[in-house]
């Protein structure tokens, strides 16, 4: 299981891009990496690495739980099959003190098929 805001696999251009949005958030600068990251957004919206990765810094970083639930769900809705989107998604309705959208969530990625032993 990959910890928060570590890269699914991506295409070289857009792995510099996505490590030079973290970075630029390990240095202090949020809003470069929240403009990089959502300038990834609008150029490849079908990659939940994105969406993901900003909602990350947005809970380590931000109060708007509410912000990064909307960009967990459409992360999730990107790769439904991925426990990590769901669990985080669960964290960002904890952190708005709704546990009961935070229970129906966590129940997603018990129902997962099992990824294969290798």
């Amino acid at each position: 299981m990959r910890s928060l805001c570590q890269p699914f696999n991506l295409p070289t251009h857009l792995k510099v891009r996505l490590d030079a949005a973290l970075e630029a958030s390990n240095q202090g600068d949020f809003e470069s990496a929240h403009q990089t990251l959502l300038d990834l957004i609008e150029q490849d919206p079908q990659t939940p690495q994105f969406p993901y990765t900003l909602a990350c810094l947005i809970l380590e970083h931000s109060n708007n739980p509410e912000k990064a639930q909307v960009l967990l769900e459409q992360a999730t809705h990107l790769a439904p099959n991925d426990a990590v989107l769901w669990l985080t998604l669960a964290k960002a309705h904890l952190l708005q003190n709704a546990l009961p959208e935070a229970l129906t969530v966590l129940r997603k990625p018990l129902s997962l098929p099992s990824p294969p032993l290798a």
